[in-house]
């Protein structure tokens, strides 16, 4: 489970690091760090995972000399707020509560300004990991819980679209034979984009519902393509990108698929061509 946790991050964050995985009687615990010099202990942050018989916490925060990271996690905040209230509840729709406590109180994102002044900050979730039928939920599926939770929690932190020099698109390569290019653009790379529509939808295929960690294993999890719906003949200079109402995972076969023309196929269309039936709050 650590390996496939850090494959996952690495994925879909473009971001190294370390998992360490502890268990005593009924509890099983994982803390997720940064590998970067820049966030070790005490300068960084943490993420815990915390999985009892009934119930599963995640909690993310800073550690006791943080505090520049942390006034800059807040300041970033505002700008994906729309964003995180989107993720946040999907997520609740699937079954994972979020809490955000700001010194030590129970809080609201809307409530978080430049003028708050934050003393400590810390996110968390609940996830119950009995379902409705009494079953336990899969471990591969709280993982899944863990990695949207991830994605959501660091969005603060990951580089947006000012901070990356890149061209307007690039090739990612295209089916033998196909005579149509599929292309990558800067709003499909963007790190915190990815990030901010994979905690919205995950990282299943939205085309065909393909997990690759379900069919390759470890080795895939978290792989998955993100597809700009808007086509850049559309965008104008004052574009901003909206990437849980304007990205959408999809695997590179879908990806390919989707561009067969120009513009694009919609969503329903590459649907009715799959013949895939979204399965309502996947993980």
């Amino acid at each position: 489970m650590p390996n496939s946790i850090k494959s996952r991050i690495l994925a879909i964050l473009s971001l190294d690091v370390e998992v360490i995985e502890s268990s005593s009687g009924i509890r099983e615990e994982l803390q997720i760090r940064a590998t970067d010099e820049a966030f070790q202990k005490p300068n960084g942050w943490a993420i815990t995972s915390e999985v009892f018989t009934q119930s599963a916490f995640f909690k993310f925060g800073f550690d006791s000399q943080a505090k520049n990271l942390q006034d800059f996690y807040v300041a970033r905040l505002s700008e994906v707020a729309t964003y995180w209230q989107l993720a946040e509840s999907e997520l609740q729709a699937i079954g994972l509560n979020l809490e955000i406590i700001v010194n030590g109180l129970s809080s609201r994102l809307t409530a978080l300004n430049h003028s708050t002044r934050v003393e400590s900050l810390e996110v968390s979730g609940r996830l119950d990991v009995v379902d409705e039928n009494l079953k336990l939920i899969p471990v591969d599926e709280i993982e899944s819980y863990l990695i949207r939770f991830v994605s959501l929690v660091l969005l603060p932190l990951i580089p947006d679209d000012m901070d990356i020099e890149y061209g307007d698109s690039s090739e990612i390569g295209m089916p033998e034979g196909a005579v149509t290019k599929v292309l990558v653009n800067k709003y499909e790379r963007s790190p915190r984009n990815r990030a901010a529509c994979l905690a919205h939808y995950g990282s299943s295929c939205q085309g065909c519902g393909f997990s690759f960690a379900e069919k390759y294993g470890e080795i895939a999890s978290g792989y998955i393509h993100v597809h700009h719906l808007v086509p850049v003949s559309q965008i104008g200079n004052d574009y901003i990108v909206n990437p849980i109402e304007d990205l959408i995972p999809l695997c590179p076969n879908c990806h390919a698929a989707i561009h067969l023309q120009s513009p694009p196929f919609n969503l329903e269309q590459l649907r009715t061509m799959t013949g895939y039936v979204e399965e309502k709050h996947k993980i």
